[in-house]
């Protein structure tokens, strides 16, 4: 049982209010994640005993320090109940209960404030959030009650019906299950009556969709309007750099580094925390850096919608196009790495410039048309005659 420890913590943020005091709180610590709670009781900074975590050198020392035992008492109170209840107390439960911040009774309610206060990336929680919009749009108020195994195939046979990809579905369920492991942790769903044991994520084998070298010029001639070219400079972009669309969002100008005449684009991938370091001004003949000038800046070129919506506009602009495929935004970086195969860059260089920390992922990115076949065999020949 991992048990939540306590400690009294003073002036945390190290600053004194206008009497020359600072805050006494409470914090609260388990795996890691950390809240505060304020006792509301301020004193000065020769008044307190960091070593006893106790107060000193005060008339009211004494009543004062069996306040604030008293409130941590209060509190481990609280966690006893949880436990008693059968709920393991979460740092997010706990902070519910002292502050009073509750959910609410429906679902849909504590959906999307779970989702706002975990920490997860900014585009999960967009996506997220879309899950509780398709939801609403199924069955709106939906009760904890309605939460079994029949409401998630019914959603699943809707979704569908909607003209929903079986991948897409599979994503949307994912992310209810979270949802719904989430409220079990926090007792609104009783263990035995997981709507998920019951049930089975289904998928289908991904298929690596690229754009040719002829496809990818189609998209470079083709231009819009609106919101519609911002996406399409947003699209080619990732088709030069390969960068997946959370990354590509969070882009700024502080990702730009110029080194000995090379503009780089420098990055900390939000997926796997890797480095990244792409040449811009090199890589498919500066093309990229050539999006940002038309785009104003590198954050004008990235202020674009979330990926639903994102993708929605990819498809219209392929079939705008000429492009008889299916094709979403990370079609562009299946697109960056079978181009730099195709152009004889080695599979280590296109292992960094994706981020990937296996080769065999890198491989299968890196799918092979068919002149790419025939240029490596016309090159085998090439170095076979001149021997």
């Amino acid at each position: 049982m991992d048990k939540i420890k306590y400690r009294l913590v003073f002036n945390r943020k190290k600053q004194l209010n206008g009497e020359g005091k600072a805050l006494i709180q409470i914090e609260l610590y388990k795996c890691k994640r950390k809240i505060y709670v304020s006792t509301h009781i301020y004193i000065a900074e020769d008044q307190w005993d960091n070593k006893r975590r106790a107060i000193i050198n005060h008339p009211n020392a004494r009543e004062l320090n069996l306040r604030l035992w008293s409130e941590i008492s209060e509190i481990e109170k609280i966690e006893l109940e949880f436990w008693k209840r059968g709920v393991t107390p979460t740092m997010m439960l706990m902070k519910q209960q002292l502050t009073g911040n509750y959910y609410g009774e429906t679902f849909e309610k504590f959906a999307r404030h779970a989702i706002e206060e975990s920490d997860r990336s900014e585009s999960t929680k967009s996506n997220m959030q879309h899950t509780v919009n398709c939801m609403q749009q199924f069955r709106r108020s939906a009760s904890w009650d309605d939460l079994n195994v029949t409401f998630i195939t019914e959603l699943e046979r809707w979704l569908k019906a909607k003209g929903v990809h079986v991948n897409t579905i599979a994503k949307h369920m994912q992310h209810l299950r979270a949802i719904i492991n989430e409220a079990i942790r926090h007792g609104h769903i009783p263990q035995d009556r997981d709507p998920f044991r019951m049930y089975s994520i289904k998928k289908e084998k991904t298929e690596h969709r690229y754009l040719t070298p002829p496809e990818l010029r189609l998209i470079e001639q083709h231009h819009c309007t609106g919101k519609a070219e911002r996406i399409r400079l947003a699209f080619l972009f990732s088709c030069y750099t390969g960068l997946r669309f959370s990354d590509f969002r969070a882009l700024r100008s502080d990702n730009l580094k110029e080194i000995d005449g090379t503009t780089w684009l420098m990055i900390r991938t939000q997926k796997t925390g890797y480095s990244v370091k792409i040449p811009l001004s090199v890589i498919f003949d500066g093309k990229a850096m050539k999006l940002i000038k038309q785009a104003g800046s590198i954050e004008q070129l990235a202020d674009i919608p979330c990926n639903s919506d994102t993708n929605r506009y990819v498809k219209a602009l392929a079939l705008e196009a000429g492009i008889q495929k299916r094709v979403t935004f990370h079609t562009a970086r299946h697109t960056c790495a079978t181009c730099l195969v195709h152009q004889g860059v080695p599979i280590t260089t296109v292992q960094k410039i994706l981020g990937h920390t296996k080769i065999s992922t890198t491989q299968l990115y890196s799918e092979i048309i068919p002149s790419t076949i025939l240029q490596d065999l016309k090159r085998c020949d090439n170095s076979q005659s001149s021997d």
